[in-house]
């Protein structure tokens, strides 16, 4: 306290201004990229449901059916989004029945129901229904390793005008 004491007004100023833009940046570190965080995990979870429903959809008779062939076609189709890794049926008893990039083999005891992140993989569960008769459980698998690509970019953008605000504030300050 005794330091701010013999401190010039001037220098007083200078520092409640860097304070000030201190305060401004830290605010925007943190603030910004969480919410950009949240807003695009909120869009991956939409992307991954409306992609899980439409073939959850499409294949349902195929299923009914056993027809591997047209499933097959469903997830080509899905694959083409750069984000899919992987997307698996699994029949109403819980074996596997087809999959396209996914590794698991044998019977599940509960697939998931909506969005379960797995490190940089959203998962996304969704009932296969038929004449409403639920006939198996769809999981898709999509990547966030470029949503995350985009976030730290950001982030990078936010920290370099966060120093270039603390340089511009302090000199007009000064």
């Amino acid at each position: 306290m005794l330091l701010i004491n013999k401190l010039s007004v001037r220098m007083k100023i200078s520092l409640s201004y860097m304070l000030a833009f201190v305060v401004l940046v830290i605010f925007m570190l943190l603030f910004f990229p969480a919410k950009q965080k949240a807003q695009t995990r909120q869009a991956v979870e939409d992307k991954a449901a409306s992609i899980a429903k439409m073939v959850a959809v499409s294949i349902a008779p195929a299923i009914e059916f056993e027809d591997e062939r047209a499933i097959q076609e469903a997830f080509r189709s899905a694959a083409l989004d750069p984000d899919v890794q992987f997307l698996a049926i699994y029949d109403k008893r819980g074996y596997l029945f087809t999959s396209y990039n996914y590794r698991k083999t044998g019977k599940i005891s509960s697939p998931p129901d909506g969005a379960v992140l797995n490190g940089d993989t959203l998962i996304y569960g969704v009932s296969v229904n038929s004449a409403g008769a639920k006939v198996g459980n769809l999981i898709v698998g999509l990547s966030l390793e470029r949503i995350n690509r985009q976030i730290n970019s950001y982030r990078s953008l936010i920290i370099l005008v966060g120093f270039l605000i603390l340089i511009l504030g302090g000199t007009w300050g000064w």
